[in-house]
């Protein structure tokens, strides 16, 4: 995870949203599922609405 990460942090408390810009390549898919996968992580949101969320990415 290189130079196109960014930190995303809520707003609020009650707020979930992060946003990344990615580049337009083929391991930019699994880039982006690290990052969700960490953001997740750190939101404490786990088990299958995690899967779900990243497997719809």
């Amino acid at each position: 995870m290189s130079a196109h990460t960014s930190t995303a942090q809520p707003a609020t408390p009650d707020m979930r949203e992060a946003q990344w810009q990615l580049p337009r390549n083929p391991r930019s898919a699994g880039h982006a599922r690290a990052l969700l996968r960490l953001q997740l992580t750190d939101w404490k949101i786990a088990g299958e609405v995690a899967d779900t969320a990243e497997l719809s990415l």
